[in-house]
């Protein structure tokens, strides 16, 4: 098992930092479940404070954040890697056909932004804008993921589907 250190520096400017550097520590090291469970503790706590409002945090503790959140993303990439779905696989699944006008659709139906769908399916908000100008189209995971989450809110949420 290896040691997923990483070092950070923050994309704020210098002048946005403040002159000082941070304190907490810039390098944070998850090397097995002990640590993540320690650096899980660490993000909540930080996800806590700040509410949703990421200026809630002093430098030092967003430069913090960022280190611990990376590192966790390094080891969850090493340990718990996601499947890579083959295209044979995909063909199994009922993949619906997510247009513009369907996306436009769904994100006003359930008053989803851009962020909001790009968060749920792992593109970027720009992306979606594309797609809802007709610009690109949906990758195919990106529209199984979209249909599992319009099934799930009809289903657990809202209860409409039998």
């Amino acid at each position: 098992m290896t040691t997923q250190t990483v070092s950070t520096r923050s994309f704020r400017s210098s002048a946005q930092r403040g002159a000082s550097s941070s304190t907490l520590s810039q390098h944070f090291a998850v090397s097995n479940e002990s640590d993540y469970e320690k650096a899980l503790v660490i993000i909540n706590t930080y996800f806590a404070k700040m509410r949703g409002d990421e200026s809630k945090l002093t430098d030092e503790e967003h430069d913090h954040f960022e280190a611990v959140a990376l590192a966790i993303q390094s080891y969850e990439q090493e340990q718990y890697p996601l499947p890579i779905l083959r295209e044979s696989l995909m063909q199994r699944f009922p993949v619906n056909t997510w247009d513009s006008e369907r996306l436009r659709r769904f994100r006003a139906e359930f008053t989803l932004t851009n962020d909001d769908v790009a968060a749920i399916i792992g593109l970027t908000s720009a992306e979606i804008a594309r797609v809802e100008q007709g610009n690109e189209t949906l990758p195919r995971t990106a529209s199984i993921a979209l249909d599992r989450f319009d099934e799930y809110i009809r289903d657990e949420i809202y209860g409409e589907n039998p």
